[in-house]
């Protein structure tokens, strides 16, 4: 037995990688000195997400995420509506561990209600303009010391009968799903001029082949851009179970042109059911990703979620 003279300020607690879920999650570690001790936690490969709207910014509980083995978080851009509180937020995330990405919509516009369509229907052309300034905002962001990541949102057509991606076309035929796939190219190719190492994902829709007919979304092709496929298997909302979500990402794994897939979960029932989740049947959820191959688990949202130690799930 050893005996020390003053108590040490240094504590690590490991834990062991109990399940499938932590393939990819290094052990995690805690240290701290004092009650108001800054907490780091060794997230580095860690593969499971959490988005967060802007105005939970100073409420989110960091060290909470951390020692349930939530390493990115997909944090609002409108968080920069106050830039300064925004920047100084994301490097104490840093510092703790956190990869920071930068959730924003592409195509759709919250406030106004309305969506931007890729392709000019009158000069079947390209919507170059609007390329461009989303491009800008996203080469801003990765240029910010800190983020780690650009999450891309809404990147599709409503999908309605008369505002789906295969009823418009330019440029000898091509159609909406080029032309979603070219402004990610282009996004790509500019946000990694900046920065090689920006992870870029997107929330796709789970429709698989189907995606790229009313969305534009043809997940092989995306992935060719994307670093990380982020298929929305939101079961509630399709009336579905687990074995949906395991079916679909094993889908998304096949065909996910080499990015990772990490599937987004609701912490609630449905959009019509906003009743949060039980632990349990939030585990269940995160268990039929990984059944199906799912590289990790992203969770919809802070301020609604039954949160549990995703390092315990067995």
């Amino acid at each position: 037995m050893h005996t020390y003279k003053s108590v040490p300020s240094t504590l690590t607690l490991s834990v062991s990688k109990t399940s499938a879920l932590n393939k990819n999650i290094p052990k995690y570690s805690r240290s701290s000195s004092n009650s108001n001790s800054t907490h780091s936690y060794n997230l580095s490969a860690n593969k499971n997400a959490i988005w967060v709207h802007s105005g939970d910014m100073k409420n989110v509980d960091l060290d909470l995420l951390g020692k349930y083995g939530i390493g990115n978080i997909f944090i609002h851009e409108d968080m920069f509506n106050y830039p300064t509180t925004a920047i100084d937020w994301i490097k104490n995330a840093t510092a703790k561990g956190f990869k920071i990405h930068i959730w924003f919509t592409t195509f759709y516009n919250a406030t106004s209600n309305k969506w931007t369509n890729p392709i000019i229907e009158s000069s079947k052309t390209l919507n170059q303009a609007y390329f461009n300034k989303v491009i800008s905002r996203a080469k801003y962001y990765a240029g910010i010391s800190g983020v780690a990541g650009i999450h891309l949102d809404y990147l599709r057509y409503p999908g309605t009968s008369g505002n789906n991606a295969s009823i418009f076309h330019y440029d000898n035929g091509k159609n909406g799903a080029d032309a979603i796939t070219e402004f990610v190219r282009q996004l790509s190719v500019a946000v990694k001029a900046i920065n090689p190492k920006i992870i870029l994902s997107a929330a796709l829709m789970p429709e698989k082949n189907d995606a790229a007919i009313y969305y534009g979304q043809d997940a092989p092709r995306l992935g060719q851009y994307l670093d990380v496929l982020v298929p929305m298997l939101y079961e509630g909302n399709y009336g579905k179970d687990n074995a949906w979500i395991q079916s679909t990402t094993k889908w998304y794994i096949t065909n996910s042109g080499g990015a990772e897939v990490w599937g987004g979960l609701y912490a609630y029932h449905s959009d019509k059911n906003p009743t949060r989740l039980t632990v349990a049947e939030l585990t269940e959820d995160c268990k039929s990703v990984l059944d199906g191959g799912g590289n990790g688990v992203a969770i919809f949202r802070w301020g609604i979620v039954n949160l549990f130690n995703l390092l315990g799930i067995k």
